[in-house]
């Protein structure tokens, strides 16, 4: 029979190494909750770093950056399919670039990587990996963008991106990447819109030239120059005995001559409606350097206008204000 001794010993160390695995488990969990709590602030940081973003342009370096930070990858790649133009945008080397690639390789990624999907160097048993010629050589995550608006993927390049943590991190900013692109897509397209509006209200139809108010905006004071008004003369005979439709390709032709004209730069026109053009020349600001202007302008009405088997002589009326004289 054991002795009292001999059993309270084999107790003691029965509980002592029985408080020995609690603690190591505790140890555990206490790690594992501090790795999960560093990347849900790595996460935090990187999304907050996104948000702060400008245009689209910088959103999209945002992304790589702020992805490549937060996932402790050697760096990011993002594929963006866009209105039939799909690009590769990389910040390797701490540099940012872009090409254009394969929309159907981007797709064909897409399909095989589900959620998200570590590629090592090769595919499983030696056979090529869909879009493989997207993706370096080495080891890394793919990680799709899911938004309606948005395809593409985020793709981190390096080592140890295969524990779960990582891919977390790597779904969880693809997510707000993808909502960030969308809305940042949106605002672009309003932007072209009001932007397309704004110069529908600026420009001639006819012509494609500032109109008045186009015109005044773009030279809103000339403190030496000329501006010169040329006139059409003969404009509205040509529309009363051959149509409104010649007389607007008579315009619209002389309007194309004084694009011509303003080529360099050294002048700008506008169209003012009615056969009316006002051409803007900020360096003559002499009567030789004006009258040189007006006979420039008037040698665009010089040659006749052909319109089917006619031939048209343009009469133009040139006027000129001077500054400061006038």
């Amino acid at each position: 029979m054991p002795r009292p001794t001999t059993l309270l010993c084999a107790a003691t160390a029965i509980a002592a190494g029985g408080g020995v695995v609690a603690s190591m488990g505790l140890l555990r969990r206490h790690r594992a909750l501090r790795i999960a709590h560093d990347e849900l602030r790595a996460l935090q940081r990187c999304t907050a770093h996104i948000d702060g973003a400008v245009d689209t342009e910088d959103l999209i370096t945002r992304i790589l950056d702020g992805a490549t930070v937060a996932s402790g990858a050697r760096h990011a790649t993002l594929l963006l399919v866009d209105e039939g133009r799909t690009t590769r945008t990389d910040n390797a080397g701490g540099r940012i670039s872009m090409t254009w690639v394969s929309q159907r390789s981007v797709e064909r990624l897409l399909a095989a990587s589900g959620e998200g999907l570590v590629w090592d160097g090769g595919g499983e048993a030696g056979s090529p990996r869909p879009g493989a010629e997207l993706l370096d050589d080495g080891a890394c995550l793919v990680v799709p963008l899911r938004h309606p608006d948005v395809t593409g993927a985020l793709v981190l390049s390096g080592e140890h991106l295969d524990g779960d943590g990582v891919r977390d991190v790597g779904r969880g900013i693809a997510r707000h990447a993808a909502a960030a692109l969308a809305e940042a897509r949106l605002l672009d397209r309003i932007r072209e819109e009001r932007h397309r509006v704004e110069q529908a209200g600026l420009t001639d139809r006819l012509t494609g030239f500032r109109n008045t108010e186009g015109l005044v905006q773009a030279v809103p004071a000339l403190p030496a120059g000329a501006v010169l008004l040329l006139r059409l003369a003969n404009l509205s005979q040509v529309r009363t005995s051959l149509g409104h439709g010649v007389g607007e390709r008579v315009e619209a032709r002389i309007g194309q001559r004084l694009r011509d004209l303003a080529a360099d730069g050294r002048v700008l026109v506008g169209a003012l409606g009615g056969g009316r053009f006002a051409v803007v020349a900020p360096d003559a600001d002499t009567v030789p350097l004006a009258t040189e202007a007006v006979q420039a302008v008037l040698a665009t009405c010089a040659d006749p206008v052909e319109e089917g088997p006619l031939s048209l002589d343009v009469a133009a009326q040139v006027g000129i204000a001077l500054a400061p004289a006038h």
